[in-house]
């Protein structure tokens, strides 16, 4: 287990050691002491359509929604209504029993995101019974409905962070797979790359909705990583940050070299994070998931400092990934929009 005491607090962090760097096929990112907290939405479900109960007056008739006319005539006790026509019940109460069920499940709800999801951003999602993992620490498909909900709320948060044409340039490597898994024995998230044709994307249910995005950003990191190295050409190239690196400080567990160094001045901090500093891979998916989110130190947007350097070599190579971001200016991307041009 790994303790990181930042500057806003102190929190901890446990991960899988990943031994390899670049000829890796999986990699995950994982952080520990995120409460299980979880939002969960209310149910939306409107009432059930229900007949409305009024003692009609004598002589009157009752509209049934299965019969345009039959007759319903009082006795003596006006709470009741006598059956007119063989079989068929003439009661409110009876009637508000045949009616049907118009109420909406949270697993419609859910079912409709899904599909929402899926059609504005390409991306696949898995819970319950569709997800079969088994990469590092096998996990289980989440089945709690309002667990779902909760969940796909954050992806969209995070999906609409980012441009669309990035999910369709993607998915001409790989469809973009994520399973939401309701723990991942202390990890908040894996990338499996054994199949570079099925890149798929591991994320723990159990931790706080925080963690929950940045693992999202960070594992989107390297799928895009894996897709970068595997299909562009002198795509290793294109992300070797080492020479903008201590390389020393890889595989130390302190707070030396990262951005919450206070020792440090800006030139010589080149992680984000201690993660950060498990290899180069994790190095690059902490820098990319950081300028996603909402910390903004002075060395993640001086011009020239190890830091910003080495986000501007990562957008770079996310712009030759996905041509179709070429529309977009430089430093207009999301993940760019920290770094000083």
């Amino acid at each position: 287990m790994y303790i990181d005491n930042n500057k806003s607090g102190t929190f901890y962090r446990s991960f899988h050691r990943f031994l390899c760097v670049l000829s890796a096929s999986t990699v995950l990112f994982s952080v520990s002491g995120c409460n299980g907290a979880v939002n969960t939405d209310e149910t939306h479900e409107p009432a059930a359509l229900k007949a409305e109960s009024q003692t009609p007056s004598e002589g009157a008739t009752l509209p049934l929604p299965f019969e345009s006319s039959i007759e319903a005539t009082t006795t003596t006790d006006d709470s009741s209504l006598t059956e007119t026509t063989s079989g068929i019940p003439t009661t409110t109460e009876a009637l508000s029993d045949e009616m049907p069920d118009y109420s909406v499940t949270q697993a419609e709800i859910n079912l409709d995101t899904l599909e929402r999801l899926n059609s504005t951003y390409g991306v696949n999602i898995r819970y319950g019974s569709a997800v079969s993992w088994s990469y590092g620490a096998s996990g289980t498909g989440i089945t709690d409905e309002s667990l779902i909900a909760s969940r796909l709320i954050l992806l969209e948060e995070c999906l609409s962070l980012y441009p669309k044409e990035l999910f369709a340039d993607l998915n001409t490597y790989s469809p973009i797979t994520i399973n939401l898994i309701d723990n991942l024995d202390g990890a908040d998230g894996y990338t499996d790359a054994n199949n570079a044709a099925s890149i798929q994307i591991a994320l723990s249910s159990s931790n706080s909705d925080v963690y929950f995005k940045l693992a999202f950003h960070h594992e989107l990191f390297h799928f895009m990583e894996y897709c970068i190295m595997h299909y562009i050409e002198n795509g290793q190239n294109l992300l070797d940050t080492n020479e903008l690196t201590d390389t020393i400080l890889y595989g130390t567990n302190d707070y030396a070299g990262t951005i919450y160094d206070s020792t440090a001045d800006i030139y010589h901090q080149y992680f984000t994070s201690i993660y950060g500093k498990t290899n180069a891979m994790e190095d690059r998916a902490e820098l990319f998931s950081y300028y996603m989110g909402n910390t903004v130190k002075e060395c993640m947007k001086t011009v020239d400092t190890p830091i910003s350097l080495k986000m501007k070599k990562i957008a770079y190579a996310i712009r030759v990934c996905c041509p179709s971001l070429s529309a977009y200016p430089d430093g207009t991307l999301p993940w760019e929009e920290k770094i000083s041009y």
